[in-house]
């Protein structure tokens, strides 16, 4: 039988077989016969020695043994959670590599970006003004402008230009109309003059003036009061916002720029050496109703920036007039840049001009 070859000390009806103890003291020698007194004698004591030990040693309780796995388990959580983060933050990572191939890459826009974060962090701080109240027209104001309108019409209708061709005289009389509005002429500069004589006395201290945009709706109408001679009676509803982009329209919406493309290139020469005496010599040579009214604007301007309540440095002003006071068709991104420093050093020392 196959477990007879695996005991070889096998006695009929007894298993003879040799007990095998794992400690030292009950193994036998048989290589050296004299060295095994001293062994077994070092063997005896091992044991010994090993009780003595055992007892020296403290032993834990069930509630030491308890905080021990509990702090175990603990920190194998916390391993797995700091995993789990950084794993999110390298996907983040990617993600954010990936947006940064798709955008273009443009010029440097630091300088406009310094500005812009003042207004917004101060704005958020700053209380909630109320909408200011829109009382309604009176019947009787309405009853006027309407009759107004129809002895207009009724003039219109009987003149014999408008009787020939309708049509070529509407479409000459608007081109007139415009031209003579986004024109340097002397009624365009008291129709500036108008706005910016109403945004000193009612919206100088608006938080935000020029930066904030104001109703359409609102803008239209500042544009056709301002326009008329007669607009002493300005409603309460047209705000300070409106009127300040209908005065930037203005200047937006010139065949020209106010300082002129011809002066361009050498102003923006100017800009990179930062030559304030070279730039005063070159606004001179401008033509002189550009100069009138790019005084009465920068004169403004310097009074907005001397106003601590609108929130609107010097700087701000002239990032947010750049656009509209110097542009050219083939400008870049690094020369929009220069253009805020000559409208700010002209806000500033507009005084040195003449």
């Amino acid at each position: 039988m196959w477990w007879l070859l695996i005991i070889p000390d096998l006695k009929m009806g007894k298993v003879g077989c040799k007990r095998w103890r794992f400690h030292n003291s009950a193994v036998k020698l048989e290589s050296n016969p004299a060295d095994t007194n001293s062994e077994t004698e070092k063997a005896d004591v091992g044991p010994v020695n090993m009780e003595n030990n055992s007892k020296n040693l403290p032993q834990k309780t069930k509630k030491q043994k308890f905080q021990d796995r509990k702090q175990y388990w603990k920190n194998q959580i916390n391993s797995i959670c700091t995993q789990k983060l950084q794993a999110k933050e390298m996907l983040l990572k990617k993600i954010q590599r990936k947006q940064m191939k798709n955008t273009p890459v443009v010029g440097d826009l630091t300088d406009m970006k310094d500005s812009l974060p003042t207004f917004t962090t101060k704005k958020e701080t700053a209380e909630e003004k109320p909408l200011p109240y829109k009382p309604p027209v009176k019947l009787k104001s309405r009853r006027k402008e309407m009759l107004e309108n129809i002895n207009l019409f009724k003039q219109v209708l009987s003149h014999p230009v408008f009787k020939q061709n309708p049509g070529s005289a509407i479409t000459e009389h608007l081109q007139n109309k415009v031209e003579h509005m986004n024109s340097l002429s002397d009624d365009g500069l008291r129709y500036v003059k108008r706005l910016i004589k109403f945004i000193e006395h009612k919206g100088i201290t608006s938080t935000g003036i020029y930066r904030i945009c104001g109703v359409q709706s609102e803008i239209s109408e500042a544009m056709n009061i301002f326009s008329r001679d007669d607009c002493d009676k300005i409603p309460d509803g047209i705000t300070a916002y409106s009127v300040a982009v209908a005065l930037k329209t203005y200047f937006r919406n010139l065949s020209e720029p106010l300082l002129t493309t011809e002066f361009y290139w050498p102003l923006m020469n100017i800009s990179k050496q930062k030559n304030k005496e070279r730039l005063y010599s070159c606004i001179r040579t401008i033509p002189q109703i550009n100069i009138c009214f790019l005084l009465s604007i920068l004169k403004h301007l310097y009074n907005v920036s001397e106003c601590p309540e609108n929130i609107m440095s010097s700087y701000s002003l002239a990032v947010c007039w750049s656009p509209v006071l110097l542009w050219h068709d083939q400008t870049s991104i690094d020369q929009a840049v220069l253009v805020p420093w000559i409208i700010q050093t002209l806000i500033e020392n507009y005084h040195n001009i003449l």
